[in-house]
């Protein structure tokens, strides 16, 4: 079962995810 905190927790992983993804992409 999937809690409301857990779909918070997956959102912000999401963020810092591609928030990375992008600042990498940025030095290349």
């Amino acid at each position: 079962m999937i809690t409301d905190n857990q779909v918070f927790v997956a959102l912000i992983m999401a963020l810092v995810c591609g928030y990375l993804a992008v600042k990498l992409a940025a030095q290349l």
